[in-house]
């Protein structure tokens, strides 16, 4: 299957798991862009989401530190990568929410360092809380002795 064009869920040997967009796939690199990286949110936080028991919650931050473009093309090694799928729907929606939030808040940080207007749409919130996304708890797994 080509990823080309779309986005993709890598798993990682180190057990990160990264969603981007696939640009170029060869056998030497994948070539992604809008690279994040889903990470456990901080069980500190989780009192805010006591309402949806039995759930995980993983935050998408940026794949690569400090970069000031999420559009900049990077080169991902393949052997660093044990498995790709496309994600789910769920996942897929968060990460384009993600993406133009986290745009958004890069392109501000750029604007006020050159001294020019800051202002953010007011329809993108800045909060953890809307960049976090729910999944099921593995404890709902079927067992051999489920039907």
């Amino acid at each position: 299957m080509t990823y080309e064009g779309n986005v993709a869920q890598f798993k990682l040997l180190n057990g990160e798991e990264l969603l981007a967009e696939v640009v170029e796939s060869t056998v030497e690199s994948f070539i992604i862009k809008n690279a994040l990286i889903m990470e456990p949110l901080d069980p500190d936080l989780w009192e805010e989401y006591e309402s949806e028991p039995n759930k995980s919650f993983y935050v998408l931050r940026p794949f690569i530190s400090y970069i000031d473009d999420l559009e900049k093309n990077v080169s991902l090694n393949p052997i660093s990568v044990v498995c790709v799928t496309l994600p789910s729907e769920t996942v897929l929606d968060q990460y384009m929410g993600s993406i133009e939030q986290i745009q958004t808040e890069l392109m501000s940080a750029m604007w006020e360092k050159e001294g020019q207007d800051s202002s953010k749409p007011d329809a993108i919130a800045t909060s953890q809380k809307g960049n976090v996304v729910s999944l099921s708890s593995r404890k709902k797994l079927l067992t051999e002795e489920s039907e």
